[in-house]
């Protein structure tokens, strides 16, 4: 499934897709940050690649999603351990086997995805200590961020800069 309404970027999804079908076979996790100021499309860039990845068949294992808040103007940040335990419940994880420590919930989820071939869609990260905890720990694996920030400090990713639209990528379909 795509998005209908998708328009205007030459490059950056292709930067994107490679990301994940080299995610798909190689030896380590591979993390991709989609940055730009807030209206310039981040969010609809990897949600358009995780359809294609998925629909190509990579990733059928799992498939997670989160409003991560890190810009939001009425809401703090979304606490990582709060996103954990929402991860572990999507990965069968019973409410009462979640442990209170994030550390401790951060090695649960990353067992739970070892072995696995996931798609993580961090969206709106506020920086790399919310995302930190999230990302798993085991090759095979993509995870997708979106943020207003560069996110540079976090080992091993590739950064995808979007700026606004030229006036020929907002006429284009």
């Amino acid at each position: 499934m795509g998005i209908a309404e998708f328009t205007g970027r030459g490059a950056e999804p292709d930067i994107v897709l490679d990301t994940g079908r080299s995610a798909s076979t190689d030896t380590a996790v591979w993390i991709c940050a989609i940055v730009g100021m807030g209206g310039v499309g981040k969010t609809r860039l990897p949600i358009r690649a995780a359809h294609r990845l998925t629909r190509d068949g990579l990733f059928a294992d799992v498939r997670l999603w989160t409003d991560l808040h890190g810009f939001h103007p009425e809401q703090p940040p979304t606490d990582p351990a709060v996103v954990l335990k929402r991860f572990l419940r999507t990965l069968g994880v019973q409410a009462h086997d979640i442990p209170d420590d994030v550390e401790e919930r951060a090695g649960l989820y990353r067992a739970r995805l070892d072995g696995r071939r996931a798609l993580a869609l961090l969206d709106d990260a506020a920086d790399e200590a919310q995302v930190g905890p999230l990302l798993p720990g085991t090759p095979g694996n993509l995870v997708l961020i979106t943020s207003r920030r560069s996110l540079a400090g976090l080992d091993g990713v590739t950064s995808v800069p979007l700026q606004v639209f030229t006036s020929q990528e907002a006429l284009s379909s």
